[in-house]
């Protein structure tokens, strides 16, 4: 990534120019239907950011709990490990009474998790991806190359990741959906709009959802 401009910029172009995978359509649909039934979890804890003066989108909450555990609700947001007890992997948290107070105590927590912005201004792609990657732990970005993490199912994924925690593999390949494609999903089921919306993954409209999200 020998671009010039800010790492929001180009990462934004690549959002944009991104094509999604035909044969990873069945696994983007799995994702996004896991998302649509934590939606009531998901926008309750939108509601109680909101009272500590953080935005935190319910959408956003989905994307890095199906990228971390399926949207297992049994598993917190920084590392997928059960709320219920303090994690064995990296950042160690936990335990907290319930998902939705996990939640909100890892976004609080700078240790934990990168800061959310405190305007609406912040949300735009390339913003969103951004706190993503850190979100992540930002390897790509010091490896200077695009993530698997965001582009993994796209025509933008490249061959080499973390298999493991501080384990770079540049032979490894993800076969989880990354969170850009989760976002351009939602994008194109038109569950949010961010700026000029981008052409749609190749799958069908999730019958229902719009409704029971508006």
């Amino acid at each position: 990534m020998s671009r010039t401009g800010s790492i929001e910029e180009y990462t934004q172009d690549f959002f944009y120019s991104a094509r999604g995978l035909v044969e990873w359509d069945a696994r983007a649909q799995a994702a996004l239907a896991r998302m649509h039934r934590g939606f009531p979890v998901y926008s309750r804890i939108e509601r109680m950011m909101r009272v500590k003066g953080r935005l935190a989108p319910w959408w956003l909450t989905a994307i890095i709990h199906e990228m971390e555990c399926d949207c297992d609700m049994n598993g917190q947001i920084a590392n997928g490990w059960n709320w219920r007890r303090s994690s064995r992997w990296k950042p160690v948290v936990g335990p907290f009474d319930s998902f939705e107070a996990s939640c909100v105590a890892i976004y609080l927590n700078p240790e934990w998790e990168p800061l959310l912005p405190e305007a609406q201004s912040y949300f735009t792609a390339g913003g969103v991806l951004r706190w993503l990657e850190e979100h992540n732990g930002g390897g790509y970005l010091r490896r200077a190359m695009r993530s698997q993490f965001l582009w993994s199912g796209s025509s933008l994924c490249p061959l080499g990741g973390w298999d493991s925690d501080g384990h770079f593999n540049p032979s490894w390949k993800s076969e989880q959906i990354g969170a850009a494609m989760l976002l351009r999903g939602l994008i194109a089921n038109r569950h949010l709009a961010l700026g000029v919306t981008p052409s749609a993954w190749p799958m069908a409209r999730l019958t229902g959802w719009a409704e029971a999200v508006a």
